[in-house]
Formats: C-alpha cells, sequence, structure tokens
C-alpha cells in the first residue's frame, strides 16, 4: 500500500485525482490532501508519503516553490512528485523537472495515464535504492 499526498487548491480536482487512482491497478494506502504548498509540507512533517500530485497554480505556495522547498529538505528531497497541471509548455516542463519534479501530467487526463506515470516513478525510485 502506498500512501499519497495531493496538493492542489480545487477541491474537485482532488476528488478527481483520488477517483482516478482507485481506478488504477495501484494499491493506495492512505490519501493525504492539501490546498497550498505550505499547507503540504505540514501534512509531510505528519505523514510518510511516497508519491506527490501537485498542481503549479495555488495560492500561498504555487506548485514551483513547493517542489523547490522539497529539494531543500533531506527528509523529502526524494519523495517523487508529478505535476498535474494544465500547463504543458515545454518551458513550464522543463521549470518544473529542473525544480526537482519527477513526472508531469497534463489535465486532463485519464486513469491510465496517471497509472503509467506513477509506475514509472516507482520503479526508478526503487532502481535508485538498489
Amino acid at each position: 500500500m502506498r500512501d499519497i499526498l495531493i496538493v492542489d487548491d480545487s477541491r474537485a480536482m482532488r476528488s478527481f485525482l483520488r477517483r482516478a487512482l482507485s481506478m488504477t491497478s495501484l494499491e493506495i494506502g492512505q490519501v493525504h490532501e492539501a490546498e497550498n504548498g505550505l499547507e503540504a509540507l505540514g501534512v509531510l512533517d505528519e505523514h510518510k508519503v511516497e508519491v506527490i500530485f501537485s498542481d503549479i497554480n495555488m495560492p500561498v505556495m504555487d506548485g514551483a516553490v513547493f517542489v523547490g522547498e522539497l529539494a531543500k529538505r533531506e527528509t523529502m528531497r526524494k519523495i517523487p512528485v508529478v505535476v498535474v497541471s494544465t500547463d504543458s509548455s515545454t518551458e513550464r516542463k522543463e521549470q518544473m523537472h529542473a525544480l526537482g519534479a519527477k513526472g508531469y501530467i497534463a489535465k486532463p487526463f485519464s486513469p491510465e495515464s496517471l497509472e503509467t506515470e506513477v509506475v514509472r516513478l516507482l520503479w526508478e525510485a526503487s532502481d535508485d535504492e538498489s
């Protein structure tokens, strides 16, 4: 079972992501949610997760700042972050990867594309540990 964190200021998108994940073959444990990057850092101080899904455009602390903050923290920098955004420009993808994001899914997306990306990330993470 893999615990995850969904970071998005839209309750509807958090709910959609949760539903999409439940439609995959992934063994999902606890699903934590946060409305922005600052709230997400608080969740991560309290809970261990294996994958983070984060929007970019959020109030208080946006996804770019959040991903940058994760990279600065020893205990959090190895958690794979998948950016989930309507902005699928090459520039934005490159920026988020440079900050430390490991994956990028453009909205709208299917449960299958979500599953493919998570499996790829977890496979890479297990390779990094061996």
